[in-house]
C-alpha cells in the first residue's frame, strides 16, 4: 500500500517477468526490458527491488521468496504429470465393490427394470382407471362402442401427469359443448372424441340476447355497454 502508482506498476511488471522466465531478475536486463529511461523510473525500480527482492551481489540477481516457492511447486506438478504420462496416465482410482452374500438371497441386491416413481406418484390401478372412465362415459356423449372407448381412454389417461385433473377437464369440455349445442357433437362417438383429442379444439362461441359474447374456452369476456 505504500507504493506510488509508478512503483506499483513496476512491481507488477517485475513479477510478470519473474514468473515468465522462472528465474531471478538481473538488474541490467530488466532495465532494458521495462524500458527504464528516466531518473524517476530508475529510482522507483531500485525502491521496489530493495523492498521486495533479495539481492545476490555475486551473481547480480534479485530473488523473490514467494515467487520462488510458486515456481518450485509448479515445476513439481509438471514433473509428476510427466512421470504419470510416461506410465500411461494418472493412476486409476480404486473403486469399492459391494459384496454380495450368495448364502442369503435376502441380503443380495435386488435389481428390477421398473422405473422409480416420482414424488407423490402412486401406481394407477385398473379399478381407478375404470372409475375415471365412467365419469367420462357419463358426461353426456352418445354411448357407443364402450369397450373400444375404455381402451383408448386408458391409454391416454396413463400418459397424463395429473390424470384426475385431465378427467375433470374433458368432462367439463364435453358438458360445455353439449350446452352450447355444438354442431354434430351430440352424435359424436367417444372414440372419435378421444382419437381426435377434441378437448384441444376451441369451444364454440355463445351469444345471448344482450349481445354479450362469452368465450369460455379462452376465459375471456367481452361485454357491450348498454
Amino acid at each position: 500500500m505504500h507504493l506510488s502508482l509508478l512503483e506499483h506498476g513496476i512491481y507488477r511488471q517485475l513479477l510478470d517477468e519473474y514468473y515468465l522466465n522462472e528465474k531471478p531478475i538481473k538488474t541490467q536486463s530488466v532495465i532494458r526490458r521495462l524500458c527504464i529511461k528516466t531518473d524517476d523510473e530508475l529510482n522507483a525500480l531500485n525502491s521496489v527491488l530493495s523492498d521486495f527482492f533479495a539481492h545476490d551481489a555475486q551473481a547480480d540477481e534479485w530473488h523473490h521468496t514467494r515467487a520462488n516457492q510458486e515456481i518450485e511447486a509448479y515445476c513439481t506438478r509438471v514433473e509428476t504429470a510427466r512421470a504419470n504420462g510416461n506410465k500411461g496416465g494418472r493412476p486409476k482410482m480404486h473403486k469399492e465393490t459391494k459384496s454380495v452374500n450368495f448364502g442369503n438371497p435376502k441380503e443380495t441386491e435386488v435389481k428390477t427394470n421398473h422405473k422409480p416413481l416420482t414424488i407423490n406418484q402412486e401406481p394407477i390401478s385398473n379399478k381407478c382407471i375404470s372409475e375415471y372412465f365412467e365419469q367420462f362415459w357419463c358426461a353426456g356423449m352418445c354411448k357407443k362402442n364402450k369397450k373400444r372407448s375404455e381402451s383408448l381412454f386408458s391409454s391416454i389417461f396413463k400418459k397424463q401427469k395429473n390424470p384426475e385433473q385431465f378427467t375433470q377437464r374433458i368432462v367439463a369440455d364435453i358438458k360445455t359443448r353439449l350446452e352450447r349445442n355444438q354442431l354434430g357433437f351430440s352424435e359424436m362417438h367417444p372414440t372419435t372424441y378421444l382419437n381426435g383429442e377434441r378437448w384441444e379444439d376451441d369451444l364454440p362461441k355463445l351469444q345471448d340476447n344482450k349481445n354479450n359474447i362469452f368465450d369460455l374456452g379462452k376465459q375471456k369476456f367481452v361485454t357491450e355497454e348498454l
